[in-house]
């Protein structure tokens, strides 16, 4: 579920979005 979002913002690139979402 995270994942998705993750990828979907840009993937680790956006370090500030795929923490939060993690």
């Amino acid at each position: 579920m995270a994942v998705k979002i993750r990828l979907a913002r840009g993937g680790a690139k956006k370090k500030p979005f795929y923490q939060v979402v993690v």
